[in-house]
């Protein structure tokens, strides 16, 4: 750990920071601090150890690496979306465009100004390709690298790039909602 402000005693307060990865701890610290006082990145698992610094001799901060609790039921898809499992260890990026792409409006095509696909419907792949064909991302054979481009769709989503990713809470649908302007859902007076 560091000495910002100095050695605390035994007696310092001290605050650790502790939550889910890739939720901001670190950023936190370094807001507090008023400058970089530790490393920070968009991935999760960055931060490998605690790490201790003094506001001043009577406050340390602890930032501390995230912890994970294993949700039974969660697909990894969705854990990738909510930040807890990095993209680079994704093998098969595909489920998690598709929740991507289901949740997205403006649509993915739309954003990217895709050309319409030859069959009529996107599927994930076929979004990643048409996408890996408009940003050029060519693979050592030649063909179109739909993973990088499924790989760059879910990073842009996740750092709030064009793609604006939003859940609503579990049993919740858009419909549910009053129109603005209509005065309330239906059967209203």
């Amino acid at each position: 750990g560091g000495e910002v402000g100095g050695k605390g005693g035994r007696d310092a307060l001290t605050v650790c920071l502790v939550g889910d990865p890739n939720m901001g701890k670190s950023s936190v610290m370094n807001s507090i601090f008023g400058r970089k006082v530790v490393s920070s990145s968009r991935s999760p698992g960055h931060t490998k150890h605690i790490q201790t610094n003094f506001l001043n001799p009577g406050v340390c901060f602890c930032d501390s690496p995230g912890i994970v609790s294993p949700q039974v039921g969660v697909p990894r898809a969705y854990q990738v979306l909510f930040g807890s499992f990095p993209i680079a260890q994704l093998r098969e990026p595909y489920s998690a465009v598709r929740i991507v792409a289901e949740s997205c409006e403006p649509s993915i095509p739309a954003l990217f100004r895709l050309p319409p696909p030859e069959g009529g419907e996107w599927t994930p792949m076929g979004l990643c390709e048409a996408l890996a064909i408009k940003q050029g991302m060519v693979s050592k054979g030649g063909r179109p690298d739909m993973y990088r481009a499924a790989n760059m769709l879910l990073r842009d989503a996740l750092s709030g790039g064009k793609i604006c990713l939003c859940f609503g809470p579990p049993g919740w649908k858009a419909q549910d909602l009053p129109i603005e302007g209509g005065g309330g859902s239906e059967g209203e007076e």
